[in-house]
């Protein structure tokens, strides 16, 4: 089930008839090129200084919560993977999780029902480093659907520029990245390296992501 059958077929016509086509992902750019050989990868980046600068303030929702804080911000829509998420806090009550984000179309009466699951809900792009910089350790747990798999997650590069690890889902896209995040597929997985992410702090380590 590769992307391409899901586009219209204007989409089709308007990449072959294009002087020039940018793809934000390896995926996207592997399939373009079959329509279109002037087609270029353009992965996503982030506003390092915005990230990267602590505000020094503790956001209030945060003051009650104990550490380690395992946190994400992004949609919360049907892509990610609340049952993952779900199983990690149910494994681990001493982790508490923040999800940062507009309710979309995930299900989350479980998660809402969890002490150490903790829905903040929006928060506005100025203010979200205040939260990240209190994050232990950030999580990208997207389920593996032909949609993720398209993605280049802007997020990424936004925890790495505040110096975070950063602990995905093991997809296509992140493989290329693996010198700066740890991809994980089974709860095992996610458990173990969750565990090496939250005392991954050393120096050399957060000025890796830096870069």
């Amino acid at each position: 089930s590769n992307v391409t059958s899901y586009m219209l077929e204007p989409e089709v016509e308007l990449i072959k008839n294009s002087d020039f086509v940018l793809a934000t992902s390896h995926l996207l750019l592997n399939e373009k090129s079959q329509l279109n050989a002037n087609c270029l990868l353009v992965p996503n980046g982030t506003e390092f200084h915005h990230f990267n600068y602590s505000t020094g303030i503790l956001p209030n929702e945060l003051k009650n919560i104990r550490k380690p804080i395992i946190g994400y911000y992004g949609a919360i829509s049907d892509w990610l993977d609340t049952d993952l998420i779900y199983s990690l806090a149910s494994a681990r009550p001493n982790w508490n999780f923040i999800l940062i984000g507009r309710i979309e179309s995930a299900a989350v009466s479980q998660l809402n029902k969890m002490r150490n699951v903790f829905l903040l809900g929006e928060k506005p792009y100025e203010l979200l480093p205040g939260y990240l910089q209190n994050f232990d350790t950030c999580i990208i747990p997207f389920r593996k659907i032909p949609l993720t798999e398209a993605t280049n997650p802007v997020k990424l590069f936004e925890y790495l520029s505040a110096g975070k690890s950063v602990v995905a889902t093991d997809l296509n896209e992140l493989r290329y990245y693996q010198k700066y995040v740890r991809l994980a597929s089974s709860l095992n997985e996610w458990l173990e390296a969750i565990e090496i992410a939250l005392d991954d702090y050393s120096p050399v380590q957060v000025d890796k992501r830096l870069s």
